[in-house]
């Protein structure tokens, strides 16, 4: 074990300004027999017994993989799951998308991966845009466009831009490959391979692009990562996505969190 066991990820909530929207009322939970019960009493105490009991209960900020509610890890339902590392339920995007926007309004997700925010902003009548520099998620978006909204020959809806421009807010890089970059990235990871982590002695690593320079990635520090030998072999030019639906194919690692 290298740390504690991830329980939950956390969905940080911003506003641009001091109004936004909240649709409680499409996000409710149906009671049951306990919450139903206390929320009866509360209402008998306070001397307003004869309100109608609301249809359910706004969710608190954290959401339990409660039976039935669609939020169960992306890996337990086939139908939806495509093998992304990082991929979603679409019910758990469907239930943002509908408390925080109302039908016609834009949906942004300028890193959309497997697609699953530009799926459930379809499903939910929202306009959407979703954006990725990796090729793997220009396939996956055509292949969820169609396997799960019948737009067959979703390529239309796909504009595959190659004329990626150069970044130039980074200021002076060295080399990828430069010893400095090499030793802050072993203390950065522990030690620990980013693919199949495992600990290495330093010698044993190098230094890889997690975006290739072949498609848009950079020298800076933040691209970069250590893997093994073999997890170095195994990616080639593939993204760091890949190598790590290869490595959980190959049973070489458990990714409990995968989706």
């Amino acid at each position: 074990m290298r740390q504690f066991n991830r329980k939950h990820q956390t969905i940080h909530w911003y506003s641009k300004g001091d109004t936004w929207t909240f649709n409680a009322d499409c996000i409710r939970l149906q009671h049951h027999k306990k919450t139903e019960q206390n929320y009866k009493e509360g209402l008998s105490g306070s001397g307003h017994a004869d309100t109608p009991l609301k249809p359910g209960k706004v969710p608190e900020s954290w959401w339990a993989e409660a039976k039935g509610n669609g939020l169960a890890m992306t890996a337990k339902q086939k139908k939806q799951y495509v093998g992304y590392p990082t991929q979603k339920p679409i019910a758990l995007l469907r239930r943002i998308i509908q408390a925080s926007s109302n039908s016609d309004d834009m949906i942004l997700d300028p890193f959309c991966g497997c697609a699953t925010a530009c799926i459930a902003a379809e499903l939910e009548e929202r306009q959407w845009v979703g954006i990725d520099i990796s090729p793997k998620a220009k396939d996956l978006v055509i292949l969820r466009l169609g396997k799960e909204l019948g737009y067959f020959g979703g390529d239309q809806f796909v504009v595959h831009r190659t004329d990626i421009p150069s970044r130039t807010d980074l200021g002076k890089i060295i080399q990828y490959n430069d010893i400095k970059n090499k030793q802050y990235l072993y203390g950065e990871q522990g030690g620990f391979c980013n693919g199949c982590e495992h600990h290495f002695m330093m010698q044993n690593f190098t230094v890889d692009h997690i975006i290739a320079k072949a498609h848009g990635g950079t020298d800076h520090i933040s691209n970069l990562q250590l893997l093994c030998g073999s997890c170095n072999s195994i990616k080639g030019t593939k993204s760091h996505e890949e190598l790590l639906v290869l490595l959980t194919d190959k049973g070489w690692i458990k990714r409990k969190k995968a989706a």
